[in-house]
């Protein structure tokens, strides 16, 4: 499954499960004959359920990752950006995987230092202070 599948899926089960709570919410609408302020559910309750929803899906991280390596692959450039994803940031540490031996060693002996400066400079919240490249299986 490619990459661009799994966000796809995902929005597409966001968007199935959104669907299905406003049925219920038309279904109870109908069911009551009169509508009023009682049977609307609130602002803060549907922003708390759809909140929650993002979470339990993992969108919320997702879309983190999915910054985290556009950075990455502005800052390495194309090439290398093509060969290489950075998958997330724990304790600091960058983990970027790289799919082929010549790009690896090309980022852990001649571009390390310098990509890791630029990472620092533009995400300075998030506290990088290495990077840890594994090789793909």
């Amino acid at each position: 499954m490619s990459l661009q599948a799994r966000p796809k899926r995902a929005e597409a089960s966001v968007v199935r499960s959104v669907s299905v709570a406003a049925n219920t919410w038309s279904h109870r609408l109908k069911r009551n004959s009169v509508v009023s302020d009682e049977t609307l559910p609130s602002p803060s309750s549907l922003k708390n359920a759809l909140m929650g929803l993002i979470r339990r899906k993992g969108l919320v991280n997702r879309s983190a990752a999915e910054s985290l390596d556009a950075e990455w692959k502005r800052i390495v450039g194309a090439e290398l950006g093509r060969r290489s994803t950075a998958r997330r940031i724990r304790s600091g540490v960058v983990e970027v995987v790289v799919t082929n031996s010549a790009a690896l060693e090309e980022l852990r002996s001649y571009m390390n230092e310098t990509v890791l400066e630029q990472m620092q400079a533009s995400l300075p919240e998030s506290g990088i202070r290495a990077i840890r490249y594994v090789r793909a299986r």
